[in-house]
């Protein structure tokens, strides 16, 4: 006991994805998969910044709430530069099955967005530079499950053909206990990514 409270406590990825079984029964996530670590890269920037991130994204779907409505990020029109942001979600891809990046930001206070770029797998990311990567480390090992959240109302009547947004869910598993032995061994939610839209067949 001594030895898992001054951090000896540690495990294998190998040990790691066999706790994934016991994670799909007991959360009834049957399509949870193990995965390499995502690339995360967070900052704050002010709403000129933002518009210059968003530019160099290589979006293919995504929504923006703005002060006065919601839009669907691929149907800009000339207002859409003019208008305050509240938060947004956009992905690199039109089919959520092949999303690899995405940017999410959210307004924290006047001209200043706190922005997160997921990209899955580890891969580097499109755009934000060099800045640290908040999931990097070899003390965790992760895992993801996608789900789809079902679009009503306005967003359904701007994103045609679509009825689900779906979103992977990370999850994480602390390798060694470190400064945090409580924690080690365990496999808990982590963050959630959006990847885009489907149709209510692709749905499954």
């Amino acid at each position: 006991m001594d030895n898992v409270a001054k951090g000896g406590f540690s495990i294998s990825d190998a040990e790691a994805e066999k706790m994934i079984d016991k994670l799909r029964n007991g959360l009834g996530l049957g399509d949870v998969k193990f995965s390499a670590a995502p690339a995360v890269r967070q900052r704050f920037c002010s709403d000129a910044e933002l518009r210059d991130l968003m530019k160099a994204f290589p979006a293919g779907s995504g929504w923006v709430l703005f002060t006065d409505g919601l839009v669907n990020y691929v149907k800009q029109d000339e207002a859409f530069n003019t208008r305050e942001i509240l938060e947004l979600e956009i992905s690199d891809s039109g089919e959520a099955s092949s999303c690899r990046s995405s940017l999410r930001a959210v307004l924290v206070s006047e001209d200043s967005y706190s922005v997160t770029l997921v990209t899955s797998g580890g891969a580097v990311p499109p755009v934000m530079g060099d800045e640290p990567d908040k999931a990097a480390g070899y003390r965790y090992a992760y895992a993801c499950s996608d789900v789809n959240t079902q679009l009503k109302n306005t967003m359904k009547t701007l994103v045609a053909g679509a009825a689900y947004a779906r979103y992977r869910v990370w999850y994480r598993c602390l390798r060694s206990a470190g400064d945090n032995p409580a924690a080690a061994g365990r496999w808990e939610p982590w963050m959630q990514q959006f990847t885009g839209f489907v149709k209510s067949g692709d749905a499954v």
